[in-house]
C-alpha cells in the first residue's frame, strides 16, 4: 500500500506525496530502487492485495526475471497479467483498446475516462495494449510525461507502468502491456512505388514514423492473439486510439458498434478529415476485420494493396475493400477525439487543442475546458 499510495497515485496526503513534489529525485530513490529492492530481499513482505500489485513488481514476482518487470521493449507473458488471467471466465464480451505513440505526447486521462470505462461500464471486458516511443521532438509542442501527472516526469519506464496501470484498474479495464521503447527498429525499408506517396517511407521520417507505428500495432496485435489462445475466447469489439488526443465527449456506446449487421467484419471511422480514403486517427473494427486493419505493416512490406496511394488514410481504404470489409462512417460526436496538448500544471489542467481541423468543428459545444492552439498546425504537430 505505500508503494500505491505514494509512488503510484503520489498525489495523495499519504506516504511521501510531499516529499515527491519537493523532489523528483528522492521519489525516483524511494519508488523504484528501495521499495523494490526491499521486496525482492524480503526486508518488506510482499504482501499487497490484488488491486494494489505493482504491474512491474507483480510481473516479476510471477516470472521470476532478475529485474523488476519484463523487458521493457516487449509486452509481458498472459499468465503474467493477473488481470489478462481472469479474462477466460464471466460473460463479458471481451474488447482491445490499442494505444500506440510517443510517450513524450501521451495524455492518458481523457482516453481512459472516455473510452476504457464506458466500455466497461457497457459490459465489455477492456484489455488495453500500449507501445510508446521514448522519443524527444525537439522544438514541438508536447504534453507533459506521465499524462498530466508533474510528479511522474521524470518517471522510469516500471513507476509509470504501474500510473497507467491503476489508471486503466480504477476504470474497469486491465493494461495487458505497455510497451517502451527508445528507437525505431524498421530495418530496411522497400521501395514501394505508388504507396504512401506524399510521404514514402523509404526516404522521409515522415514515412518512416508511419511504418513505425504500424509495425507496432502489429506487434500488439500479435500479443493479443496469443492472450486469446491463453484465455480461450477470442476479442469482440477492437479500437485504436492515438496517444496525443483529448476526447471531448463519451465514446459511442461500444454496444451499439458490436449489434450492427455483419459487425465482425465491420470497420468504423469517422466521416471528416478523410484525405480521400478512412480517417484512421481512431478507428473501431470487429474480430475478422482486425487481422487486415493491424496488419498494415505486414501489408506494405510483402504485399501492397492493388492501387496507388497518397497518404495512409487511402491505403487503410485500399486495404479495407481489398479485403471486401464492412466500411461503416459515422459521426464525429461517436469518436469525439483531436490532437492535443496538455499545457496545464495542476490544478490548471487546460489542454491545448489543434483548431485547424474539419472534424468537428470549432468545437466550443464540446468541452469548455480546452482551449485552442493556433500555433498547433499540421506543419509543426506531428499527428503520429
Amino acid at each position: 500500500q505505500l508503494y500505491q499510495t505514494s509512488c503510484v497515485s503520489p498525489t495523495s496526503a499519504d506516504g511521501f506525496a510531499h516529499l515527491a513534489m519537493r523532489s523528483a529525485t528522492a521519489l525516483s530513490v524511494v519508488c523504484e530502487f528501495l521499495l523494490p529492492l526491499s521486496v525482492v530481499l524480503g526486508i518488506l513482505p510482499f504482501a499487497y492485495r490484488a488491486d494494489q500489485k505493482p504491474f512491474a513488481l507483480q510481473v516479476f514476482r510471477k516470472s521470476g526475471h532478475a529485474t523488476a518487470g519484463w523487458p521493457i521493449e516487449t509486452c509481458p507473458r498472459p499468465a503474467d497479467v493477473e488481470c489478462a488471467e481472469g479474462a477466460g471466465s464471466g460473460s463479458r464480451k471481451l474488447a482491445a483498446v490499442y494505444i500506440v505513440g510517443a510517450r513524450l505526447r501521451l495524455t492518458l486521462n481523457s482516453v481512459v475516462k472516455r473510452v476504457v470505462r464506458v466500455m466497461s461500464d457497457d459490459g465489455f471486458q477492456v484489455h488495453v495494449y500500449v507501445s510508446l516511443l521514448n522519443k524527444t521532438n525537439a522544438g514541438r509542442p508536447r504534453s507533459t510525461l506521465a499524462g498530466e501527472n508533474t510528479a511522474l516526469v521524470s518517471a522510469s519506464n516500471p513507476l509509470f507502468q504501474d500510473r497507467f496501470y491503476y489508471l486503466v484498474e480504477a476504470a474497469g479495464g486491465c493494461l495487458v502491456c505497455a510497451a517502451m521503447r527508445s528507437t525505431m527498429e524498421l530495418g530496411q525499408v522497400p521501395a514501394q512505388l505508388g504507396q504512401l506517396v506524399d510521404y514514402p517511407p523509404h526516404s522521409t521520417d515522415t514515412g518512416k514514423e508511419v511504418l513505425d507505428v504500424w509495425q507496432r500495432r502489429e506487434q500488439l496485435w500479435k500479443h493479443s492473439l496469443a492472450v486469446e489462445a491463453a484465455v480461450k475466447r477470442k476479442y469482440e469489439l477492437l479500437l485504436w486510439a492515438r496517444p496525443h488526443a483529448y476526447w471531448f465527449a463519451d465514446i459511442r456506446a461500444p454496444s451499439h458498434f458490436w449489434k450492427e449487421p455483419e459487425a465482425a467484419r465491420s470497420v468504423w471511422t469517422r466521416d471528416c478529415s478523410e484525405s480521400g480514403g478512412l480517417n484512421d486517427k481512431v478507428v473501431v473494427f470487429g474480430r475478422e476485420a482486425a487481422p487486415v486493419v493491424m496488419g498494415l505493416f505486414s501489408s506494405f512490406v510483402r504485399k501492397p494493396v492493388s492501387r496507388k496511394t497518397d497518404n495512409t488514410e487511402q491505403y487503410l481504404l485500399a486495404a479495407a475493400t481489398d479485403a471486401h470489409l464492412s466500411l461503416r462512417k459515422v459521426p464525429f460526436k461517436s469518436l469525439a477525439e483531436r490532437p492535443a496538448v496538455f499545457m496545464g500544471v495542476p490544478p490548471n489542467t487546460a489542454y491545448c487543442v489543434m483548431r485547424a481541423a474539419p472534424c468537428g468543428g470549432d468545437l466550443a459545444e464540446w468541452n469548455a475546458s480546452a482551449t485552442f492552439c493556433e500555433a498547433l498546425t499540421d506543419h509543426n504537430f506531428t499527428l503520429r
